[in-house]
């Protein structure tokens, strides 16, 4: 893997016929312009995908925001020894970056809940770790990280979130999951472009996305979306929903959150169907998931060796 990405980053400097040993799989890197390499006897494309360039923001934001982003992971830490069912306003920060990073301003009302209680009741009654039950984000301690918090904030900025649909649709819910899901992965791409925090943003990604195991082994199971819809859950459908939509859009994350949260079901769909018919879904999901994983791991390689720094995730 190491060898495939000098092989990729001397290919963009404009050298050819770069010999690389043990090529299990090729991966497309988006690097501005498409490079062409040989590969031992080999030769392959590298197809260049959506370069998205978030609007600049000043060094103060950033500091600022890689602060929020630091006492974000500091105090979620805490869930494991305090008790923080009142302590709400510790995440304002948090919750006011991502409305900038979203360019959104949901109304939410925020709770961190007990694991065990008697409070929201029949609520509790289901099987979950946080929810969104407009206008509240409910969390239960257990769960407090940054990447649930954003989850559930980007259900927040659906423009076509129903309590009803959510509960007695799978179509609907699968769409709405798809919003918070594409969210997060926006996020992720946000915070390795512009905060450079390379291994948060990998750690973003990995939970709101299928990996390549999983898309073999669901293919393997599953040759169609239909068969994907009626028997897997509604969150491995809503992952590949946005993988398929990530696809259409040439990789950019922003524009699949957008457009997700934008639009009602029937429009939707409509787009998905629209893009698998001459594709099947695995190649599709496939692409996506690819590219941004190679665009994270450019972007780790290059940052590495500045100012990237460890960054505790338990």
């Amino acid at each position: 893997m190491r060898k495939l990405l000098y092989a990729v980053l001397l290919a963009a400097a404009g050298c050819a016929n770069i010999p690389v040993d043990n090529l299990q799989e090729a991966r497309r890197y988006q690097l501005g312009k498409e490079s062409v390499f040989s590969m031992g006897k080999k030769s392959c494309t590298f197809n260049v995908l959506f370069n998205k360039k978030y609007e600049p923001i000043s060094k103060q934001t950033k500091q600022k925001d890689l602060e929020t982003i630091m006492k974000t992971l500091d105090y979620t830490l805490r869930r494991h020894t305090e008790d923080l069912t009142s302590e709400e306003d510790q995440f304002t920060e948090y919750f006011n970056m991502l409305k900038r990073i979203t360019k959104s301003n949901p109304d939410i009302e925020f709770d961190i809940i007990s694991d065990k209680g008697i409070n929201y009741l029949l609520l509790r009654l289901g099987d979950w770790d946080a929810i969104y039950y407009a206008p509240a984000i409910l969390i239960k301690q257990k769960s407090l990280n940054p990447f649930t918090l954003a989850h559930e904030f980007c259900h927040a900025t659906d423009k076509h979130y129903s309590k009803l649909d959510y509960v007695f649709s799978k179509a609907h819910r699968c769409r709405m999951e798809a919003v918070a899901i594409a969210g997060e992965q926006h996020i992720a791409d946000y915070f390795s472009i512009v905060y450079e925090t390379c291994e948060l943003a990998d750690k973003f990604w990995d939970k709101a996305s299928l990996s390549i195991d999983d898309l073999r082994f669901l293919y393997q199971r599953r040759k169609t979306f239909e068969e994907v819809f009626n028997n897997e859950s509604r969150n491995k459908v809503a992952t590949l929903m946005t993988h398929i939509l990530l696809d259409k859009f040439k990789g950019n994350l922003e524009r699949t959150y957008f457009f997700l949260r934008e639009n009602d079901c029937e429009t939707v769909y409509k787009q998905i169907y629209a893009h698998i018919r001459h594709k099947n879904y695995y190649t599709a999901a496939l692409n996506a998931v690819s590219d941004q994983q190679a665009r994270l791991d450019l972007r780790a390689f290059t940052y590495i060796k500045n100012k990237h720094r460890k960054i505790n995730l338990k």
